[in-house]
């Protein structure tokens, strides 16, 4: 007797299992372009923007005001373009700084602010599509969801870093710890004047300190009380001297760039998370299916 003819391979792709198989990656294949398209609108808001300063509506959608409610502690505004603050005048008036006199501070438009907030979530974002580049045109089918499934745990890995970064800055890059760059506003800030920036969520935050400075030979304690100063005191040390702070104010102000940035970090984890649990789905129902005795056909 004969033996039996091996399967052809065109049969072998014609299997239902085969079937199920092509038409789940056609559909991995989707996502993983909407994936790319999300992410990608993410990274770009964290970049700048060229038209800002020539479009009016970007530098509007750019401009950030920064006021203090109820208050005329702080007023000015802020222009934010990518991970930058390239312009802004800020006004603070407090009570024990400057003889409760207003000061106003400029951002030096030829020397502007990086928020490593921002660059840190673009890092991360550029990483994430860096995954996914490899897993977008693989070699073979199998090796599709083999490398998708691989993929998509560490894209989410990055999603939830660059999210981290923009919901609070580290400690080391924010005062006491960090030292403002002067040269970064004009007038250049005085010594015991600090002006910061951050990102929290989908808002900038704008903190500025009034600092009393320790005179060599006078405790600190003692120059309060020689300038009349009793309230308490917030002790520190800042650029290895102490300091007192004896003023200030910290306000938010959304952004709708952040806002951005935000919206595509939200919608790529949800495609994520969908993908995943749905790539656990087929594997199971396909190694269910294969598992299923096969019945041969009557004679």
């Amino acid at each position: 007797m004969a033996a039996a003819a091996p399967p052809d391979a065109a049969d072998q792709r014609d299997t239902p299992l085969a079937r199920e198989h092509r038409w789940m990656a056609l559909r991995m294949a989707g996502v993983v372009d909407e994936l790319v398209a999300t992410i990608e609108a993410g990274s770009h808001a964290c970049s700048p923007s060229v038209d800002v300063a020539s479009n009016s509506a970007l530098a509007a959608a750019a401009t950030l005001v920064v006021s203090s409610p109820n208050s005329s502690v702080i007023k000015g505004f802020v222009t934010m373009n990518g991970a930058a603050i390239t312009k802004g005048d800020i006004t603070v008036r407090f009570a024990h700084y400057s003889r409760g006199s207003p000061v106003k501070v400029s951002v030096n438009t030829s020397r502007p602010l990086i928020l490593p907030q921002i660059t840190l979530a673009h890092n991360c974002l550029v990483a994430a599509l860096d995954i996914l580049q490899h897993a977008k045109d693989p070699e073979f089918e199998d090796l599709d969801m083999i490398v998708l499934q691989d993929a998509l745990p560490r894209v989410g890995t990055f999603l939830c870093k660059a999210r981290e970064a923009l919901d609070a800055p580290a400690p080391v890059h924010l005062f006491p710890k960090r030292e403002p760059d002067p040269k970064s506003f004009f007038p250049d800030l005085p010594e015991d004047l600090i002006v910061e920036f951050s990102t929290k969520a989908m808002s900038l935050t704008t903190t500025v300190y009034a600092l009393s400075l320790h005179q060599q030979g006078i405790p600190l304690q003692f120059q309060n009380k020689l300038l009349g100063k009793f309230k308490p005191m917030k002790l520190g040390t800042y650029k290895g001297r102490d300091v007192e702070i004896i003023d200030h104010v910290t306000v938010e102000s959304a952004s709708p760039r952040l806002s951005e940035i935000y919206a595509a970090i939200d919608h790529a984890e949800a495609l994520c998370r969908d993908t995943m649990a749905k790539l656990a789905a087929f594997d199971h129902s396909m190694l269910t299916a294969s598992s299923e005795p096969q019945h041969a056909a009557p004679e």
